[in-house]
């Protein structure tokens, strides 16, 4: 499965695109900052449909918060 990696995916844009990712097969990682409630609520529309997707906090204004992202990815990449 192919998967692609929304930030700002827990509302707007972002969330709509991440609905549409999942409605044409992909795996959706979507990245919030501080919106966890609704990226939560954005993840569960997928599963509903029947899509795959996870919700991973990332500050992409923080560098730092990279490493952390990345090791989450890794962890959570087995669905």
């Amino acid at each position: 499965m192919n998967v692609v990696i929304i930030t700002g995916g827990s509302r707007g844009i972002g969330a709509s695109t991440a609905r549409e990712c999942a409605r044409r097969g992909f795996g959706v990682i979507l990245t919030y900052n501080n919106q966890s409630t609704k990226a939560d609520e954005v993840v569960n529309q997928i599963y509903s449909s029947g899509g795959k997707a996870v919700a991973l906090k990332l500050d992409v204004g923080d560098t730092t918060s990279f490493l952390a992202f990345r090791h989450d990815v890794q962890a959570e990449r087995g669905w």
